[in-house]
């Protein structure tokens, strides 16, 4: 299994779409929602997709606001749990940026400690363990989603401001935090470093851009900005994936070149697929019956065959000597094989 740099670990959500103030805390690597019908389980995603295509450079879809209303202001905060090992990759970073380490040794209590040391004294004390971004959007702005705010989390949930705007006079200004070095001989500890400095206003307006291009940018000169945003771009690229709920498995598939396909997200071509997954891993098909039965208790195996360059998938249930083809197959049964093919 591939470990994240980054766990998105709650959403808070207000004045979007369905919702008018929701909150999903304790989120796993693996999340099921259940709801009724319109209870907006849908929009979750939507609003996902929103950020992930603004951060692609896409131009939003109007009337996402609560009840269409313009005078609302639309919100969504992520807050994000970061790995040990991107933990020390980022304290390297800062390092590089502007001597974060060397900062912390001459200003607070870590006598005779190295960098290796400094770091592993922050992990154990869960310093720096994640962040939490808001995301604003107003009416006033209708193609972007606008950084509001960006927090830095410490031991006991403390946040840390390092950035926010302001709507001030028909603009919007930009606030950073600003830790000068301090000239004082007297150590302070960790908890103080983390309340010294206060957010003050940079000359640099907002800019009315996508998401996108700001997190390109030169942010503003501060290292935390610099380190982390681009991360969590990354994240909405390559790390989080939205399946769509109208996926589709044609009944049989021809398997020229199915050997170069990836899975794609719509189940489009899962039959090619599973066809070349069998064929260049000879335990999948196997393995992925194991799983299933998990979930599928009257499972006997899933399997396929090909004929005339095409190839189709079957079920076989206990008890029963039979194959069904996959167009009689329960869609439960190719939807759980589907996500199960797509985590693996």
């Amino acid at each position: 299994m591939r470990f994240l740099d980054l766990q998105l670990t709650e959403i808070e959500i207000k004045n979007l779409l369905s919702y008018k103030d929701a909150k999903f805390t304790m989120l796993k690597n693996f999340n099921v929602l259940i709801g009724k019908n319109n209870a907006g389980k849908s929009n979750l995603f939507k609003l996902l997709r929103i950020i992930q295509q603004n951060l692609q450079n896409s131009i939003l879809k109007s009337d996402i606001l609560f009840n269409k209303n313009p005078e609302l202001q639309g919100q969504i905060s992520l807050t994000f749990r970061f790995s040990d090992e991107y933990q020390r990759n980022l304290f390297l970073d800062l390092h590089s940026r502007n001597k974060f380490l060397d900062i912390l040794r001459t200003t607070i209590k870590l006598p005779g400690l190295d960098e290796n040391e400094i770091i592993d004294y922050l992990i154990d004390n869960k310093f720096y363990h994640s962040a939490k971004i808001t995301l604003l959007y107003l009416s006033s702005f209708p193609d972007i989603l606008i950084l509001q705010e960006f927090h830095l989390i410490h031991k006991d949930e403390k946040l840390q401001c390092i950035y926010q705007i302001k709507q001030e006079e028909g603009i919007i200004s930009i606030y950073l935090i600003n830790q000068p070095i301090r000239d004082s001989d007297k150590l302070i500890t960790m908890e103080e470093y983390i309340e010294y400095g206060k957010i003050e206003r940079v000359a640099q307006e907002y800019p009315k851009i996508p998401l996108s291009n700001f997190f390109r940018s030169n942010l503003l000169g501060n290292i935390y900005l610099a380190s982390i945003l681009p991360k969590i771009r990354d994240f909405f690229g390559e790390s989080l994936s939205i399946i769509p709920d109208n996926r589709f498995f044609p009944k049989n598939q021809e398997i020229s070149n199915a050997d170069i396909e990836n899975l794609k997200e719509d189940g489009s071509n899962f039959a090619r697929f599973v066809f070349k997954q069998e064929n260049n891993q000879k335990t999948w098909m196997l393995q992925l019956n194991t799983e299933l039965k998990g979930y599928i208790p009257n499972l006997q195996s899933i399997s396929q065959k090909f004929r005339s360059n095409q190839t189709e998938l079957y079920y076989q249930e206990k008890g029963l000597y039979l194959n069904i083809e996959k167009d009689n197959m329960g869609a439960g049964i190719l939807h759980v094989a589907f996500l199960f093919s797509f985590l693996k």
